[in-house]
């Protein structure tokens, strides 16, 4: 199940990244704030992450959430919350 949430997160991440006129393997310099954004806590501290890879489900999940809010309109899978970590 992790596997295919990752992959439909995967595909629309790299969307979204094109969408904003920016896609990712060119661009991966310029996207890693945004990416490490999506990593904070509650208590609002970072995790440092070499890129999207890095990323737990559920911080791909934010990163996509946040695209949206910036108007790209992308899918966002759901998961579910054992697969979030």
């Amino acid at each position: 199940m992790g596997a295919i949430v990752y992959n439909a997160q995967n595909k629309a991440l790299h969307k979204g990244f094109s969408l904003m006129g920016m896609p990712y393997n060119e661009n991966k310099a310029f996207w890693l704030p945004l990416i490490k954004e999506a990593t904070k806590d509650k208590g609002g501290k970072v995790r440092e992450v070499g890129g999207i890879s890095d990323l737990t489900l559920g911080e791909r999940w934010r990163l996509l959430k946040s695209m949206q809010r910036r108007g790209i309109n992308i899918h966002n899978p759901g998961i579910r919350k054992a697969l979030w970590g």
